[in-house]
């Protein structure tokens, strides 16, 4: 399993940057490019290595050419156990959980992504097999909220609703 993701694109970038919880390890700029000090100067608060490559290697990178002349290696963001996103999720005032079954489609879950940010979903559940992983198309399509978005992958959906069911029981008894 990889340890680090390229991502691209302003959007996916700057968040990526501006979020002081993502584990970050360097950024491409291209040599000329036109918004280079705004970037150099937010790779340099998160003491990031700035490597300067061409269009080429950029591309070669995150292999396709809509890069934006940014791209960004990352740690792939951690899964986190279901327990703990209940927990978490139980915190607030409208406790709300999606759960997803098999979406293969990068492009799609991105935009599920993005969607959940907006409507402040405390967090996903998804298959840990058949499902499209967090990758370079996700987070560009995503526009950076999969920074924003916790994602529980389970080896069980119907396990993970059965355990939804009881701690949500459990949590109305309390109160």
């Amino acid at each position: 399993m990889e340890k680090y993701i390229y991502i691209y694109g302003v959007n996916p970038v700057e968040e990526s940057l501006l979020n002081p919880t993502m584990k970050l390890n360097k950024l491409y700029l291209l040599s000329t490019g036109k918004h280079n000090d705004y970037y150099f100067k937010l790779a340099l608060e998160r003491h990031l290595e700035v490597v300067f490559c061409s269009t080429d290697k950029m591309t070669t990178l995150v292999e396709t050419n809509k890069h934006q002349n940014l791209v960004l290696e990352i740690c792939k963001p951690e899964n986190y156990y279901l327990t703990t996103l209940i927990e978490k999720s139980l915190q607030s005032k409208h406790p709300f959980l999606l759960v997803l079954d098999q979406i293969s489609d990068p492009h799609n879950f991105g935009a599920i992504l993005r969607t959940c940010d907006l409507f402040n979903v405390d967090g996903i559940i998804i298959l840990d097999k058949r499902q499209v992983d967090i990758n370079n198309t996700i987070a560009k399509t995503s526009a950076g909220a999969f920074n924003y978005v916790t994602v529980c992958r389970v080896n069980n959906l119907t396990n993970a609703i059965e355990s939804l069911k009881k701690k949500v029981f459990e949590f109305m008894l309390q109160v």
